[in-house]
């Protein structure tokens, strides 16, 4: 719990990219590609002056997202979306899992 005073929070530091595409406008097609890695961070360590901890973060494989989604507007007021996600991930040991996602989805403006 991050209300215990023993609890260390360590942040992640990540470098990465991402591209996207548009197209039309009903419907509007869109495509995105995005991919992070982390890298080392300097060792951190603990406020409290009775205790210490250092940590070392190791270089992790490439992660990798693919989305895609078209957005159709038949009236001003109401929007229909369709959206699909995949992604792709590699543990330490250099093995990847991949995992699909699907989003149907319907929005009113007012």
């Amino acid at each position: 719990m991050l209300s215990d005073p023993n609890t260390y929070v360590n942040p992640v530091n990540a470098v990465g990219g991402w591209a996207q595409f548009k197209f039309g406008r009903r419907p509007s097609w869109n495509s995105t590609a995005h991919s992070d890695k982390t890298v080392p961070s300097p060792p951190t360590f603990a406020i409290s002056a009775t205790r210490y901890r250092a940590t070392l973060q190791p270089i992790s494989p490439p992660t990798a997202v693919r989305f895609g989604n078209v957005i159709y507007r038949p009236r001003s007021d109401l929007l229909f979306s369709m959206e699909y996600r995949r992604l792709r991930t590699f543990t330490i040991y250099d093995d990847s899992y991949d995992a699909g996602q699907l989003n149907l989805s319907v929005g009113v403006l007012f």
